[in-house]
């Protein structure tokens, strides 16, 4: 009933319009007409088979008849579209969607890639406080940092390599080169920013300058053992050899005039029972972790170590990318006076700033 209804008034409309004019001019416009109210019927045809009424009347919308219309109405209404008002503004809204689309793609590319966000992966408390501060100081250098915690030792380094990351903070070179040998990959220091130095707390032992013989507990593993000894020898409890470095091992102990004896302990299980050695020697994060005031150390390791600059922790990125435009802003941003005054008035010590 639709169909008649549409169809056979509006071919008469066409045709008695069409008399005015020249012979030719009548059947050129009605046959335009017909192929068009035939697109629409057909449209409504397979609509009403697939779908039903509701459907039906979906098509109708989109065909622009509203099926209480008056004939003449949809005459006109067909009409427009044969001018190509309706196939205009629909070509208009698809090339818009299509523009909006285009432009939401491109602001999300845009984010990501945003040379003025540097997205910073770190571990462990002292470096994500560290990054949390430079993010506060960001704003005047015209950036925004980001912070991304992550709970594998090698997870910050990785995210830069597959580029998630601009970059790194939480490892010293030591430990870098190992990472580049592992993964065969070539991530770089940008600079070195601060030195999380080892701690000699008092167990049994309340003074160094008055000490005797003792049980000192050191950390377990190479590198650790080796910080320790030249922390002990910083304080002058025990001498280590000249060629002593950042893996010397307990034969580079070339003097002992306390008669100290070293053990070393697994610190992660063992925090509970260091109060019964004289001495012992644990990293900041452990102590705090503990329930140790930082401030009741009895000494840390300074820059008059010999091991200084191999376990500064380093400021890490892609190699390639340590002179970008991102990490030229980041070393602006570590090197701040809120970041520097950030880092001399929170750890009592025990975070040193490597510059």
């Amino acid at each position: 009933m639709i169909r008649k209804k549409i169809i056979l008034p509006m071919i008469c409309v066409f045709v008695l319009t069409g008399c005015a004019k020249d012979d030719k001019e009548p059947e050129q416009l009605v046959q335009v007409e017909i192929e068009q109210i035939s697109d629409i019927t057909t449209k409504q045809e397979e609509t009403v088979t697939g779908s039903g009424t509701d459907a039906l009347k979906e098509a109708e919308a989109e065909a622009g008849i509203t099926p209480d219309a008056e004939p003449e109405a949809d005459t006109e209404e067909v009409d427009e579209n044969e001018n190509g008002t309706e196939d205009e503004t629909g070509a208009k809204n698809e090339t818009g969607a299509d523009n909006e689309t285009e432009s939401a793609g491109s602001k999300t590319a845009q984010t990501d890639n945003d040379p003025k966000v540097i997205k910073i992966a770190t571990i462990g408390s002292t470096s994500k406080e560290i990054v949390e501060k430079a993010a506060q100081a960001a704003g005047y250098y015209g950036y925004e940092v980001q912070n991304i915690s992550c709970n594998d030792y090698d997870e910050p380094n990785r995210l830069v390599l597959e580029g998630t990351a601009d970059a790194c903070l939480y490892e010293n070179e030591i430990y870098l080169d190992g990472f580049n040998k592992r993964y065969n990959s070539e991530l770089a220091v940008v600079e070195k920013v601060y030195y999380e130095p080892l701690a000699v707390f008092g167990g049994t032992v309340s003074s160094i300058a008055g000490m005797s013989a003792c049980k000192i507990a050191v950390p377990m593993g190479e590198v650790n053992l080796a910080r320790a000894l030249h922390l002990l020898e910083q304080k002058g409890i025990i001498e280590l050899s000249e060629d002593a470095g950042y893996l010397a091992g307990m034969d580079a102990i070339a003097s002992n005039p306390f008669g100290v004896t070293i053990e070393q302990v697994d610190m992660d299980s063992q925090m509970s029972s260091l109060a019964g050695y004289g001495l012992f020697v644990v990293d900041y994060n452990r102590a705090a972790l503990a329930g140790i005031d930082p401030k009741t150390a009895l000494g840390y390791e300074n820059r008059n170590s010999r091991v200084f600059d191999e376990f500064a922790i380093c400021l890490v990125t892609a190699g390639g990318k340590t002179n970008s435009m991102k990490m030229t802003g980041m070393s602006k941003i570590l090197n701040s006076r809120e970041v520097e005054d950030f880092i001399r008035d929170s750890y009592y010590g025990s975070v040193i700033d490597y510059r």
